[in-house]
């Protein structure tokens, strides 16, 4: 509660079993705490991210920062088999987990420094305006939508605004 709050958001009001399944395999330490503040803050709403492609591992600290963990290298290569494709991991741990290849590493000094990251970079369930600035409007918005491809739930706003110089030759040549 008090690492969540010292982040910057209001820990939810909420009755709270958290489940580590599955019961046969061990489950010890913290290194589960930045994972488990995060499933809780999307389940309450609080933050909106698509958490499934990613692993979060790391200790919290009760100022909100993330510790260092042991055994990353092993979590590292162990979330890339399972599929993962982005592994977060204190900042400590970035360079050994760095070592994996075919998954992308990023070091995470606390967790609002985490969601930030999260949330900025979250596009699903959006609506998003193009709008057309000169001739190569068109070619910029196909390459636009072809980014945003892979979000979930975009809407697209009709190509409704235009932007047109005011310039005419006259005046440029003066």
């Amino acid at each position: 509660r008090t690492a969540c709050e010292n982040s910057g958001y209001r820990f939810p009001a909420l009755d709270l079993m958290i489940n580590l399944a599955p019961a046969d395999r061990k489950k010890e330490g913290s290194a589960f705490d930045a994972a488990i503040l995060c499933a809780l803050l999307a389940s309450a709403g609080v933050i909106h991210a698509d958490f499934s492609d990613k692993c979060i591992v790391g200790e919290l600290s009760l100022s909100g920062g993330v510790r260092s963990v042991r055994g990353i290298l092993c979590m590292c290569v162990a979330a890339r088999d399972a599929g993962f494709t982005e592994f977060y991991v204190p900042v400590q741990n970035a360079r050994e987990a760095a070592a994996v290849h075919g998954i992308t590493v990023y070091g995470v000094h606390n967790m609002r420094e985490f969601i930030d990251h999260l949330t900025e970079r979250n596009f699903s369930n959006r609506t998003v305006a193009l709008i057309e600035n000169g001739s190569w409007a068109p070619l910029a918005a196909k390459v636009m939508k072809e980014m945003l491809s892979k979000c979930k739930n975009i809407t697209y706003t009709d190509n409704s605004v235009k932007i047109l110089s005011s310039l005419n030759d006259e005046s440029t040549e003066k």
